[in-house]
């Protein structure tokens, strides 16, 4: 098993220097004077306490309390940016349009793209393209309304700048190094940032995704689905979690492969890639909370299987690179 040239070109773009990519990411715009209390009533976050500018993470939830998106929500004076996995905007709309009674709120699609500016020289591409370099976790405009964000990740420290505005040709032009598909997963499984739709379902609870510090408040008052958030967080558990696999052989397993711990199935794989940084294949996976960090591990599918071990999130620290 090898990596393409280029692919490895891709991924170092995206460690040690700046990549550009578009197509993870949707959103949705709001606006109006009842921004605030809108978003207070309807996702996880408790809004009162961020400033325009800021960003933070959140969830919207089902009524029962799975996660119909994982949110980055940009504040601003009187609207708010959410940032969704691709695939979830049309039900992001379709959970909040209906709220929206007697509340002086828009709720509209953005429809151009969203591109991401990954790697420690994304500032020094964002500040070529003519914007006010946010800091981290902030958000502004440029002289001509382009929308940029910094977002970060929620593990690490390796910065990621979203984009509203320009086109990813005018990244490309100002430093960045096009990547693919196979380069960013890659990065973004060793970080362990789950994706709506492959590592997070629409009947996943929101305890399960886990990392809820930042982006569930327990005090305000309430919101979709928080009347199940409250019922899990007292009885202090959830039956699965999201954790990393470092799989000890030179096979990519596929994503579906089952997880065994001895004679029992504990869980399935639901991304993969291979890790230049830890020289191996990994994926994450959604297993039961009695399997626990270091616990070793089989994978098996139709055709094959290999061991691997457990591995809590991030699965690398992105420090520099090897």
């Amino acid at each position: 098993m090898g990596i393409p040239a280029d692919t490895t070109g891709e991924y170092l773009a995206l460690r040690a220097d700046a990549g550009v990519l578009a197509g993870r990411f949707e959103a949705v715009w709001i606006r109006g004077a009842d921004t605030e209390p809108f978003l207070q009533a309807t996702i996880t976050q408790d809004m009162s306490g961020f400033a325009v500018g800021d960003v933070t993470r959140a969830f919207l939830l089902s009524p029962k309390g799975t996660v119909r998106a994982l949110l980055w929500v940009l504040a601003g004076a009187e609207e708010a940016v959410l940032l969704c996995d691709t695939g979830s905007q049309a039900d992001v709309l379709g959970a909040l349009i209906p709220l929206n009674v007697n509340m002086d709120v828009s709720i509209d699609a953005v429809r151009g793209p969203v591109i991401e500016v990954i790697g420690p020289a994304a500032s020094a591409v964002v500040g070529v393209l003519g914007f006010r370099v946010p800091e981290p976790r902030h958000w502004g405009f440029s002289g001509k309304g382009d929308c940029v964000g910094a977002i970060g990740h929620i593990h690490v420290d390796l910065p990621r700048f979203v984009l509203i505005g320009p086109s990813v040709d005018e990244v490309v032009a100002a430093g960045a190094v096009l990547v693919g598909e196979t380069a960013a997963d890659a990065v973004r499984i060793e970080a362990g940032e789950p994706q709506f739709g492959r590592d997070v379902m629409e009947s996943t609870l929101v305890h399960e995704v886990g990392a809820l510090d930042g982006a569930v408040s327990f005090t305000k008052g309430c919101y979709l689905g928080q009347e199940m958030v409250e019922r899990i967080d007292s009885r202090g558990r959830v039956n699965r979690r999201i954790v990393g696999v470092v799989v000890a052989a030179n096979v990519i397993p596929p994503v579906g492969a089952e997880v065994f711990q001895g004679p029992k199935m504990a869980g399935r794989v639901t991304s993969t890639a291979e890790s230049l940084e830890l020289r191996a294949p990994v994926g994450l996976a959604m297993v039961r909370r009695e399997i626990t960090s270091g616990s070793r591990v089989e994978l098996r599918w139709d055709t094959g299987s290999v061991p691997a071990t457990i591995v809590e999130l991030p699965l690398d620290t992105f420090g520099p690179v090897r």
